[in-house]
């Protein structure tokens, strides 16, 4: 009787004929596709885009939950209306430009469209940051961009170091732009976060999940307007609002620089710091300061794009007017920080109104942001992105 033969090697399991699922392109086409629906399945539902507590709870640094919530406005808008406007910038705009404020404004103007504001400014962002999150704009595809611009912004760096600013949740594009990634790690992180939604969020996605599993506390979102300006102290400075309240009226009553900055000192003595470090900068402002480099490249995005943009020139307070000796801010600087901005946007293209002049002093929380009783602003500014969008 014959032996049975030996198994042929096509037949064996450990041959590499038999084929390894591993290497099956099936195999890798189930795992992309797996890949793919989990990636959807939190970046494109209100897993990701919900209600969350860490983006009002201060558990995270400032910078992280208001990047979230306008990464919410970019990719997961509310409502679908006639004329959608995104405001770019930074404190000036948040502050100054309230969403609700500006579309009661546009209402008034154009009581027969739906106009809709999105404001994408994120406190302390810098102009190369800026630029940063304007590459996201295609997401939100609005119909009109404006971008508010303060004199200071042109003397600031052009981003935050690594790991402090809006530039690390935001990276996207394979190209550098006005910034240039600052190592291989870095521009695969950006190619990575421009290719693979899931790994663009990671870090929010990371907050929203555990927030559920964790079941946190949300506190809610702060008031988005207040009804006098006591109120807003009450929120900003808790125990000293009313010494701020009262710092704030002797100044209204009796004036002068002096009051006002001991108004500031006793509201908020690291912003007059500031004012007076900015005072000492003597850093040169021309065509190749980082920050304008960066004006240039956000503007120039901004022109190559549909929608029509904006150069806005912020409101500013026009008590530094009596800071001759030039103890708080920079004489000169505005002039020609808007000499040099009105150059770069003509350039491209995109017109600038200019808004420096439009508000007295008592309209501001301080050197820099307008916020008490900004009517007059929101109608001045509905009327001018109308203007530029039926151009």
């Amino acid at each position: 009787m014959a032996e049975p033969s030996a198994p042929s090697a096509a037949a064996s399991p450990t041959s590499p004929a038999a084929g390894h699922p591993g290497r099956s392109p099936v195999t890798w086409l189930l795992a992309l596709a797996l890949v793919v629906v989990f990636d959807g399945a939190i970046t494109r539902t209100s897993l990701l885009w919900g209600p969350t507590a860490f983006e009002h709870s201060g558990g995270v640094r400032l910078v992280f939950p208001q990047t979230y919530q306008v990464a919410r406005k970019i990719y997961a808008p509310a409502g679908d209306p006639d004329l959608r406007v995104a405001l770019l910038g930074n404190s000036r705009v948040v502050l100054a430009v309230r969403e609700r404020r500006l579309d009661r404004a546009f209402a008034a103007v154009r009581p027969d469209l739906e106009i809709a504001t999105s404001n994408l400014g994120i406190f302390g962002s810098f102009l190369g940051e800026t630029e940063m999150l304007a590459r996201h704009l295609g997401a939100l595809d609005p119909d009109v961009v404006v971008l508010a611009l303060g004199a200071p912004d042109l003397i600031r760096e052009a981003t935050h170091p690594p790991g402090e600013g809006p530039m690390d949740l935001l990276q996207i594009g394979f190209r550098d732009g006005s910034v240039a990634a600052s190592g291989v790690g870095e521009k695969i992180d950006r190619w990575l976060r421009t290719v693979w939604p899931l790994y663009r969020f990671r870090e929010f996605a990371r907050e929203a999940i555990l927030d559920r599993l964790l079941a946190r506390p949300d506190p809610g979102a702060p008031p988005e307007e207040f009804a006098t300006r006591e109120e807003l102290f009450a929120h900003l400075y808790g125990d000293r609002a009313d010494a701020v309240a009262a710092a704030f009226r002797s100044w209204q009553t009796q004036g002068g620089l002096a009051r006002y900055a001991r108004y500031l000192e006793t509201a908020s003595p690291g912003h007059l710091v500031r004012g007076k470090e900015r005072a000492q900068s003597r850093d040169p402002l021309t065509r190749e300061t980082p920050s304008v480099v960066a004006l240039d490249a956000l503007l120039a995005g901004l022109a190559a794009g549909d929608p029509p943009a904006i150069l806005v020139l912020m409101p500013e307070n026009p008590i530094l007017a009596e800071d001759v000796d030039g103890d708080f801010h920079r004489p000169g600087l505005s002039a020609r920080a808007a000499g040099i901005a009105r150059e770069l946007a003509a350039s491209h293209g995109i017109p600038v109104v200019d808004a420096r002049d439009w508000l007295p002093a008592d309209r501001f929380l301080d050197f820099d942001h307008p916020i008490f009783e900004l009517e007059e602003l929101e109608r001045r500014l509905a009327q001018e992105i109308l203007n530029v969008r039926e151009r």
